[in-house]
């Protein structure tokens, strides 16, 4: 897999997104904020999750990506080079709150995944009770 070529066609493919949520928002748009950067890293988390369906080959075939492996690098990318802290440099320092909430009583989830979160989309997990309990989950 050619990370770069991989990053270089979902960057298209969110680009064009970026052309048409702007086309169909005109004169709504001053105070407009997307992140292609981050709609990739949270399509990517929803197909490696195995989404019921075919959520996952969907997702695939919008971001023009083989595998969810390959989804998994080029999130791994952005998480570690394109939102990392450049203030040491004079760079800019983009904050960003990754996370997985899944309501506890839905189902098991497996390590791998869990681990899979943690390096690379640098996001916490958590299991919830959304159906009983309100409240932060942080």
């Amino acid at each position: 897999m050619d990370l770069q070529e991989s990053v270089r066609k979902q960057n298209g493919i969110l680009w064009r997104v970026y052309k048409h949520v702007i086309k169909i928002t005109p004169g709504k748009t001053s105070n407009l904020v997307f992140s292609p950067a981050l709609i990739n890293v949270i399509l990517s988390l929803i197909a490696a999750y195995k989404s019921p369906g075919a959520t996952e080959e969907h997702i695939l075939s919008l971001l023009k990506a083989s595998s969810t492996d390959e989804l998994n690098a080029v999130s791994s990318q952005i998480v570690t080079t394109v939102l990392a802290d450049s203030t040491a440099s004079g760079g800019p320092m983009i904050s960003t709150a990754n996370g997985f909430w899944i309501e506890k009583s839905l189902c098991c989830v497996e390590q791998s995944f869990e681990n899979l979160l943690e390096t690379s989309y640098k996001a916490a997990f958590k299991q919830v009770d959304f159906r009983t309990k309100v409240g932060i989950v942080f």
